[in-house]
């Protein structure tokens, strides 16, 4: 059958698709959050303390795939506005544990809002409600599937991820 598609060219064609959406949604971000005056890597580490919830810098660099050094300056500025805290581990002071506080919390809910009417303008609106929650389910069973590789991306360990009815434990208050 001229006319089918077998299993590994879908397979090839969805790959493709995924690489060119994430880069234009990279793109349309960035643009975005220049306009708006987005810091992003404040948003990007807030992500990172709400999703799996407080780590130290090390792991942050991991997750973010950025260097120690950016993280530092970033967390420096972070903490002077009072978005993160800085706690020293009980066995080792030397090492301080990243934990997001209450404005942190706050200002992250705020920019939200920023990137929801980004996400709402790249869904096409003839996309039915159906097929929105379809993509959803499809999204966070790769998501997972990502993180189940032992925790492991790209030779560094990720924290386990933190479930949102947990969130209230992660932050400290300011």
């Amino acid at each position: 059958m001229s006319g089918s598609i077998n299993n590994s060219d879908l397979k090839f064609n969805t790959i493709i698709e995924l690489i060119n959406i994430g880069s234009l949604l990279n793109k349309y971000i960035d643009i975005e959050s220049a306009r708006a005056n987005y810091n992003y890597d404040f948003g990007h580490i807030l992500i990172g303390l709400i999703t799996y919830g407080p780590m130290i810098q090390t792991e942050l660099s991991e997750w973010m795939l950025c260097s120690t050094q950016r993280i530092t300056l970033t967390l420096d500025r972070m903490e002077k506005e009072g978005l993160v805290k800085r706690e020293p581990q009980i066995h080792d002071r030397r090492i301080n544990r990243i934990c997001i506080t209450d404005k942190g919390f706050n200002w992250m809910k705020s920019n939200i809002a920023h990137y929801e009417k980004m996400i709402i303008q790249s869904v096409p609106s003839n996309m039915s409600t159906k097929h929105l929650k379809d993509l959803g389910v499809v999204l966070e069973e790769m998501r997972d599937h990502l993180l189940k590789q032992d925790g492991v991306y790209n030779g560094h360990r990720l924290p386990p991820r933190l479930q949102f009815d947990q969130l209230d434990v992660i932050k400290v208050k300011s």
